[in-house]
């Protein structure tokens, strides 16, 4: 087994190194319109984005215990227009 960390710089753009792997994987959940999901450990809400942009009426809740992935969290979402339907807390 091989394990890989990545420092808070490499964070954003980590998932990008892994061929759609976040996208892949929220392909594999059963998401449907009107759905409440909690996102635990949110970190900077990515995978909460990736779920909202496909496109239902949800309403995510993100929560994170690190005060800087909560609000790096709430910038993303702020910067791409999602602040209706996610919300972080810490």
């Amino acid at each position: 087994m091989v394990e890989k960390y990545v420092t808070d710089k490499e964070y954003e753009t980590y998932f990008s190194s892994l061929n759609g792997l976040r996208g892949r994987i929220v392909g594999e959940l059963t998401i449907k319109s009107g759905m409440n999901i909690l996102d635990v450990a949110t970190g900077y809400g990515f995978f909460a984005l990736e779920i909202v942009e496909r496109g239902k009426d949800l309403k995510i809740t993100g929560i994170d215990i690190t005060k800087s992935n909560v609000e790096n969290s709430k910038k993303n979402i702020k910067k791409r227009n999602f602040g209706e339907q996610i919300e972080v807390k810490q």
